[in-house]
């Protein structure tokens, strides 16, 4: 994984009452309201990370230039992921005659994932075929070659 669950704690200000997360009845066998975050949490980093991994071919090595960028990358889908998890708990299902409409779409999440990589994929693959060349840029939808 590319961060830790405490790295995703600082970089979002969030408590488990938010998500509306109770300690289990029986704390002795069961969780704290803490240990379902951070469960919950480590479960997106998972997810984020397998996601990146399966774009790139492979998981980025801890000394290789891209990580630190990919590691900002996760910590921020996490973020998305977790500001999904309270617009869903504020705007529920909607229903409307015989269809239910979710007000909140999930699936932009990891729309443009393929294209905040890019830069890092052409990062990883030149340093594989021994090319030292400019990474692309990515800035708020449009690429620039530099």
């Amino acid at each position: 994984m590319y961060c830790t669950v405490d790295e995703v704690l600082q970089a979002v200000s969030i408590e488990p009452m938010d998500l509306g997360l109770e300690d289990d009845q029986d704390l002795e066998n069961g969780l704290s309201a803490e240990e379902k975050l951070n469960n919950l949490i480590e479960d997106w980093i998972k997810e984020v990370t397998s996601e990146i991994n399966i774009r790139l071919g492979a998981e980025v090595p801890t000394d290789h230039e891209a990580y630190a960028g990919i590691k900002g990358l996760v910590k921020r889908k996490c973020g998305d992921l977790i500001s999904l998890a309270l617009q869903k708990q504020n705007s529920p299902v909607v229903q409307i005659d015989d269809f239910a409409v979710d007000i909140v779409d999930s699936s932009t999440i990891f729309k443009n994932l393929d294209k905040e990589l890019r830069p890092y994929k052409k990062v990883i693959d030149s340093k594989e075929d021994g090319e030292d060349t400019a990474p692309e840029i990515f800035i708020a939808g449009v690429d620039v070659d530099v």
